[in-house]
């Protein structure tokens, strides 16, 4: 099978260097890395150590950048897409249990599943809890981990990655567009991990709303 790994990154020259080498050092993937309009050294270090690149001219937001993804994983005809992110919460040695339970369920969507933990700060993990739960409710299928993106998407919903929504909640709308199409979901347990020592693009209070207006938008779908 025919695997392309896309990591969007802002900002992430302090762990993009360490998170590609893992990758390259154990798997035979492709890497493509977004750069997403970042003003440090994430281009200089995504061109030398993964194997695509698309730069963003400007910070067009999470959810923009794995389109464009999408857009090139259709375009070269890949079976399967990973995604993850920059800033090493999702550790290359898990790919391997994506892909191997993959292979035991191919029409399956695979969502990397954290445990809420003390690792992770106390308001992720009632936003964790919250978002997974509203969501597991709307479409009738158990979600453990709504927020992780740490994901394995096959090549037949690809082309259904397209949204308006440019933000972190592009990929919990996923989910709920999948869902309520009765696409099945998979978990990997990956490990709870969070850097203090790396500064998370996300604003809390902006995230909520977001989520919040994208929930009750989805009853009109």
């Amino acid at each position: 099978m025919n695997g392309l790994i896309i990591i969007p990154a802002y900002n992430s020259d302090n762990s993009l260097k360490q998170l590609l080498y893992s990758i390259k050092a154990n798997y035979t993937l492709n890497v493509l890395v977004i750069n997403d309009g970042s003003s440090d050294n994430t281009k200089q270090i995504a061109e030398k150590y993964s194997d695509f690149v698309i730069n963003n001219l400007s910070n067009f937001g999470k959810g923009k950048s794995l389109q464009k993804g999408f857009e090139f994983a259709t375009k070269r005809n890949y079976d399967f897409v990973i995604t993850m992110d920059s800033d090493l919460q999702h550790p290359a040695n898990s790919i391997s249990d994506f892909i191997d339970l993959h292979k035991e369920h191919q029409n399956s969507i695979i969502i990397g599943a954290r445990k809420r933990s003390k690792n992770m700060p106390f308001h992720r993990k009632m936003s964790n809890y919250l978002t997974s739960k509203l969501i597991s409710l709307r479409i009738g299928q158990k979600i453990l981990d709504s927020q992780c993106g740490y994901r394995l998407i096959p090549k037949p919903y690809f082309e259904n990655f397209m949204s308006k929504r440019t933000g972190f909640h592009f990929e919990s709308e996923l989910i709920l567009k999948f869902g309520l199409k009765n696409v099945k979901f998979d978990f990997v347990e990956i490990p709870t991990i969070y850097n203090s020592d790396i500064k998370s693009n996300m604003n809390n209070l902006f995230a909520t709303f977001d989520f919040v207006k994208l929930f009750f938008e989805s009853f009109f779908w």
